[in-house]
């Protein structure tokens, strides 16, 4: 009998092992589980981190020439009034020149929209006064601003290049027609 309780604890002892080695086992897997989950997760993590930042970028990059182009429409279009809209110069610059009255006021403004010294200006005026460039208020920093007519006087097309080199083109179409050019 004593030999069989040797065998019994001896099996004992080894099904103990067993289940030792086989709890480890779990153990590991388990931490190697949890291992590479947090590793995927990290890398998840960097990854939207890069993309947000690239997207940022992007849209940081492409704010100013969007901001320019859409202050230059609303402003066209609150002028859309038959003789209201032209495309002339200012100083030998390009620009927009919106004219508009006020109720039971007969004189006649404009507000000119033009380039000058690395901004996109806008300058109110009553008609016939004439300002340096510089007195216009500076709304939007830039590299350059072109306005050009189309041949039939239907539209107005305005090209910006903003301060990072991003370029934008908006292309305009006064339901009032346009006042052929002048120069300031």
């Amino acid at each position: 009998m004593s030999s069989g309780t040797k065998g019994e604890r001896s099996a004992k002892i080894i099904k103990s092992e067993a289940k030792t080695r086989a709890s480890r086992l779990d153990t590991v897997t388990v931490v190697l589980l949890c291992g590479f989950f947090m590793l995927t997760a990290v890398g998840m993590t960097l990854l939207g981190s890069s993309v947000y930042h690239k997207t940022a970028q992007a849209s940081a990059e492409n704010y100013t020439s969007r901001t320019a182009l859409s202050y230059v429409a609303h402003q066209v279009r609150h002028c859309d009034r038959t003789g209201g809209i032209e495309v002339g110069e200012f100083h030998g610059a390009d620009a927009l020149l919106l004219y508009q009255t006020f109720a039971g006021d007969d004189t006649r403004y404009v507000t000119q929209l033009y380039y000058y010294d690395g901004y996109l200006r806008e300058l109110f005026t009553e008609e016939g006064v004439t300002l340096d460039p510089d007195a216009g208020i500076p709304l939007i920093a830039m590299r350059s601003m072109l306005i050009t007519e189309s041949p039939e006087g239907q539209f107005i097309t305005v090209h910006i290049t903003s301060e990072d080199g991003e370029q934008g083109s908006l292309a305009l179409a006064p339901r009032s027609g346009i006042i052929q050019g002048v120069t300031l």
